[in-house]
């Protein structure tokens, strides 16, 4: 990500983040590269978002349009 966030200055993806308790939890994250004002880089922000429930909720909603009607 930090090589795609370099070259355009952008990346973005879904990844397994794990919590300080350890628990496991799926997060999109985004990494913007940060310039001076000179237009160099100078570092990277990146930005998580747990998108667990979202996850969960697109799959119940997969389920249940593939499960025939009774």
């Amino acid at each position: 990500m930090l090589k795609t966030a370099y070259e355009k200055g952008l990346a973005e993806g879904e990844f397994q983040r794990v919590r300080k308790d350890g628990s496991r939890f799926v997060a999109s994250v985004v990494v913007t590269r940060r310039n001076d004002a000179a237009g160099n880089p100078i570092g990277y922000l990146l930005m998580s978002t747990d998108i667990t429930e979202k996850k969960q909720s697109e799959e119940k909603l997969r389920y249940a349009s593939s499960t025939p009607a009774v």
